[in-house]
């Protein structure tokens, strides 16, 4: 969805309903912007997954996300 010169970005993990979103110059390609999105919500389900105090390292794999641009 366009900002202004901005475009930002939503992920949504189908099972999860979890959703985050990414900004960006909208002249990027949007391949990159669902790249990074996709990137963020895999981190963001591995974080939610792990005990809380534990780190991890790696990405997760991401179940089934809506790409919303």
């Amino acid at each position: 969805m366009p900002v202004g010169e901005m475009l930002r970005v939503a992920a949504v993990d189908a099972a999860t309903g979890l959703e985050v979103t990414v900004f960006g110059p909208a002249s990027l390609p949007r391949e990159d912007f669902a790249r990074v999105a996709q990137r963020k919500l895999s981190r963001r389900l591995e974080a939610s997954r792990r005990p809380s105090g534990e780190t991890g390292s790696g990405a997760a794999q991401a179940g089934t996300a809506d790409l919303l641009v």
